[in-house]
């Protein structure tokens, strides 16, 4: 566990220009999108600040998860859609609170009405105007 640690920490620093501090997560993809958003004048500090879609850009790696759950759990009534995201992010996460961020993915979802073509609008909108 030790050799992980040093190694992710080192991997994040020489190539990763993440906002997020390593100690706070080694997930790759929380780093990347940090950095994205970093490069982007965007939020990047926290992940609940990463994941508030009002203010990803469109092009931020945070769209991705939302595209999984349309595609891969429509079937699920809605009421089963806060527990399945904070699922998976729990296994995502090392530590920390994934309820606002499963939230804030759900009310993205809700705006779209669960639906892809809607989803890309939104996420291509302004996101002064979202």
């Amino acid at each position: 566990m030790k050799d992980y640690k040093i190694l992710s920490s080192r991997y994040l620093e020489e190539h990763v220009d993440s906002a997020l501090p390593a100690s706070k997560t080694r997930n790759l993809h929380y780093h990347r999108s940090s950095e994205y958003h970093k490069q982007h004048g965007a939020p990047a500090d926290t992940l609940e600040e990463i994941y508030d879609y009002t203010r990803a850009p469109s092009g931020s790696p945070v769209w991705e998860p939302l595209y999984y759950f349309i595609e891969h759990d429509l079937e699920n009534i809605l009421e089963d859609y806060s527990e399945r995201i904070r699922d998976a992010l729990r296994s995502w996460t090392e530590r920390g609170e994934t309820q606002n961020i499963a939230n804030q993915m759900l009310d993205a979802l809700r705006v779209c009405e669960f639906d892809r073509a809607q989803l890309k609008e939104y996420q291509q909108t302004d996101p002064d105007l979202r």
